[in-house]
C-alpha cells in the first residue's frame, strides 16, 4: 500500500511537473502566477529553484531585474557595451533616480527608430536618432521652447573695420541673383533645406547692415536740412 502511494505521489508530480514545464515554454502559455522570488542576487542570474511573473511570453537574450544594493535599476536586454538595451531606474538611485535610458554600446552601428504600422503592411519611418545624435522627424516639431547652440553671431557687423556693401553694390547683386548676399537662394533651400540656427544669424546679420544703411541715409538727409 505504502509503495502504490509513492508511485501515485511520483506520477502526479510528475504530470504536474510538464503540465507547469509546458506552460511556461508554450507560446500562448498561461499566466504566470508564482509569488515567490525569483532573482538570485548572489550569482546575479534567474533562479534555478524559484519563478518568474510574466503576463505573457517573454523573448529577451538578457534580463536583469531590480539590481544592485539597494535594489534599484532593471535592465532589459544586452549589456551597454555589447549591444543594445534599456535602463529604468527607480527613485532611490544615487545619482539617476527616475531615468528610463535607452543605452546601444560600442561600435560603428545603432539607430533609434520609430515606425508606424498603417495596418495594411506598410511600415513608415517616422523618427530616427542615429549614433552621431542627428535627429530626423517625417511630421510637425511642436515645443514651447526652442534652443540652439551657435558658435558665431553677427554682432561683426558693428566692428570697425567691418566692409559694409554700398545699397548700389546691393542692388546689383540682387539684379543678377535674385537674392540677397550671402543669404540662400530658393533652389538651395528647396534642395537642401533651411538650418534653422544657421538663418537666424543670417536675418540678424542683413537687419544690422541695414540699420547701419538707415543711420547712413539719416546723416545724408540731415545734411541735407541744413
Amino acid at each position: 500500500m505504502t509503495m502504490k502511494k509513492y508511485f501515485l505521489t511520483f506520477g502526479l508530480s510528475l504530470f504536474l511537473g510538464l503540465f507547469i514545464t509546458s506552460g511556461i515554454f508554450a507560446q500562448d502559455g498561461p499566466t504566470w502566477v508564482w509569488d515567490s522570488p525569483w532573482w538570485n542576487l548572489e550569482d546575479q542570474r534567474i533562479s534555478t529553484n524559484t519563478m518568474i511573473r510574466a503576463q505573457d511570453r517573454v523573448v529577451a537574450e538578457t534580463v536583469r531585474p531590480f539590481m544592485q544594493s539597494p535594489l534599484n535599476r532593471f535592465d532589459l536586454g544586452y549589456a551597454a557595451n555589447v549591444g543594445a538595451g534599456l535602463e529604468m531606474y527607480r527613485n532611490n538611485h544615487d545619482t539617476r533616480a527616475g531615468e528610463f535610458r535607452f543605452v546601444y554600446g560600442v561600435g560603428d552601428f545603432g539607430d533609434v527608430r520609430f515606425i508606424h504600422a498603417d495596418g495594411l503592411g506598410g511600415f513608415h519611418l517616422k523618427m530616427l536618432l542615429n549614433k552621431e545624435g542627428d535627429l530626423f522627424v517625417d511630421g510637425k516639431i511642436t515645443a514651447t521652447e526652442l534652443e540652439v547652440k551657435l558658435d558665431v553671431w553677427p554682432d561683426f557687423v558693428f566692428a570697425d573695420d567691418y566692409e559694409l556693401m554700398s545699397l548700389y553694390e546691393v542692388e546689383n547683386y540682387i539684379q543678377q541673383n535674385r537674392h540677397l548676399p550671402n543669404v540662400p537662394s530658393e533652389a538651395e533651400v528647396l534642395q537642401n533645406g533651411v538650418n534653422v540656427g544657421e538663418m537666424t544669424s543670417i536675418l540678424l546679420q542683413k537687419v544690422e547692415e541695414l540699420t547701419l544703411h538707415i543711420i547712413e541715409l539719416n546723416k545724408r538727409i540731415e545734411e541735407l536740412e541744413k
